[in-house]
Formats: structure tokens, C-alpha cells, sequence
């Protein structure tokens, strides 16, 4: 089945980090039906190899196929390097991915920048070509930090303890920045703990609104957007997910109508 106008947008991530994306996208585009997957089970993809994190994209793809999707949103860095040209060559869906905002970042910076992202982001041929394309002369400081993406999990996101996690990684760094760039989706819930920390001339980067435009002006020119007069539906499906998981997906969209689907898919 060939998609169209009314056929929904699919996200998928391994916990909460693709629904910063989830929620940009609704807003901006309120009468597509959107799907997010949340993979639990396989929780977290940065920790993961090549071929594990490319057999769940697989599998979860598979698994939208007769869901009527036009288009599949990797809401993941991680994913993204790692699937995402093999997705494309295999499905006949538009594939939409995540990367760290190199561009911008230079733009922005004039002492240097502090991108946090997982291993695999890091050590990843697409993250080194987009340093090598626009980074120039900028002085950029590359942090792994899977313990955020655990942090981020949990919800707690302003603690004490949280600040004492953040000054961890940020404080042996400190003064030789003036960009922070999110090279996670995840990062972003820490997005305001992390500026409280850093104070205001420390200017803090993700890509959640640029990704949403890219996605709008795609569909746009393919002529599938759906310009309805209904809000579009929201359905969640929980892939192995807790109560912690499933509660924390709910708050995170605590504004929104939404269903919800408990699948146990893929091994973690």
C-alpha cells in the first residue's frame, strides 16, 4: 500500500529520548497521526554494536510496515549513523535521521565547543566526516556520556543529584567552551538542568526544531502532508517497558491524548 496524505509518521527511539521530537512534530504538524515506538527492551542503542542496533531498526521497521506509515523518524544519533543508509536501500519509505549539529555549533561558537553524545556517536564515520566538513578552526572538545542517557531515563532530571552527575562530566571542561551541543536526543530533557549549571553565556544546542523543519519541507514537497481538520492520533506502542517507562512516556506528554500499546518485540 502505496502512502498518502493520511498515512501516519512513525518515530522511533530506544526509551524517551525521540519524544522532544515526537512533541516538536505535533506541534507543528497537528493533524498528522504519529506513532512512537519506544524500545525498551533494547535500551540503550549507544551501548550497543552495529549489528544489534541495525537488526532492531529492522525489526521495528518490519513491524510498521502495514501500519500505514509514509515516512520513518530515527529520533536517535546513535540509530541514525548506524542504520539508516541500509534502511534506505531496503524499505520504500521516506527515512528521516538525527545527527549532531556540527554547522550550527561553529556558527555559534567563538572560544570552543562541548558536544556530549554516546560511543558509538562519537566513533561514528558520519559524526568524524561532519567534523571534518565544518568544524574548521574551531576547537571542539567530543565527551561520551551514556551515564546521561541513564540519567535521563529516571525523570530525575534537577536533583541534586542530577547536578552533581552533570558537574561530573561538565567541570573538567569548564571555561573552555561557550557551546554545548546535544549529540543525543536524550540530552534535551537535561536541557534546562544543564543551563542552570552553565549560566547564560554558555549557549546550549539540539537539533529538535531543525529536524522538525526538515521533516515538514520534505513532506511538503512530496506533497504528503496532511492538511486535515481533525487532530491527528497519537499512539505510543511500549516495547518491554515498566510502569517507571510507561509512566514517565505519559508525563513527558502528560498534555496530550494518547494510546498506548504494550508489544514485547525483539530481544533485548
Amino acid at each position: 500500500m502505496s502512502p498518502d496524505k493520511s498515512s501516519a509518521i512513525a518515530i522511533v527511539d530506544s526509551g524517551i529520548g525521540g519524544l522532544s521530537i515526537l512533541k516538536s512534530l505535533h506541534s507543528r504538524l497537528p493533524y498528522e497521526d504519529c506513532y512512537y515506538f519506544a524500545d525498551f527492551k533494547g535500551f540503550p542503542y549507544g551501548e550497543k554494536n552495529e549489528a544489534e542496533i541495525i537488526e532492531r531498526c529492522f525489526n521495528i521497521t518490519d513491524f510498521f510496515m502495514d501500519k500505514n506509515i509514509k515516512a520513518l523518524v530515527l529520533a536517535c544519533n546513535t540509530a541514525t549513523v548506524a542504520a539508516i543508509t541500509q534502511l534506505r536501500n531496503q524499505y520504500p519509505l521516506t527515512f528521516f535521521g538525527t545527527e549532531p549539529g556540527i554547522k550550527p555549533a561553529v556558527q555559534s561558537s567563538r572560544k570552543g565547543i562541548l558536544v556530549l553524545a554516546t560511543r558509538y556517536t562519537l566513533k561514528s564515520a558520519q559524526f568524524n566526516k561532519l567534523l571534518t566538513q565544518y568544524s574548521g578552526s574551531s576547537k571542539v572538545i567530543s565527551v561520551a556520556a551514556p551515564e546521561l542517557v541513564q540519567l535521563a531515563e529516571t525523570g530525575d532530571w534537577d536533583s541534586q543529584n542530577s547536578q552533581q552527575i552533570l558537574k561530573s562530566i561538565l567541570e573538567i571542561h569548564r571555561g573552555s567552551f561557550d557551546t554545548l551541543l546535544l549529540g543525543c536526543t536524550h540530552f534535551v530533557f537535561l536541557k534546562e538542568a544543564l543551563q542552570k549549571l552553565l549560566g547564560p553565556d554558555v549557549n546550549i544546542i539540539d537539533t529538535t526544531e531543525a529536524i522538525t523543519s526538515h521533516i515538514f519541507e520534505s513532506l511538503k514537497k512530496q506533497n504528503l502532508l496532511n492538511k486535515g481538520q481533525q487532530a491527528g492520533k497519537l499512539k505510543v506502542f511500549f516495547n518491554g517497558a515498566s510502569e517507571h517507562n510507561k509512566g514517565l512516556v505519559k508525563k513527558i506528554l502528560h498534555n496530550e491524548k494518547i494510546e498506548s500499546f504494550d508489544l514485547s518485540l525483539l530481544h533485548d
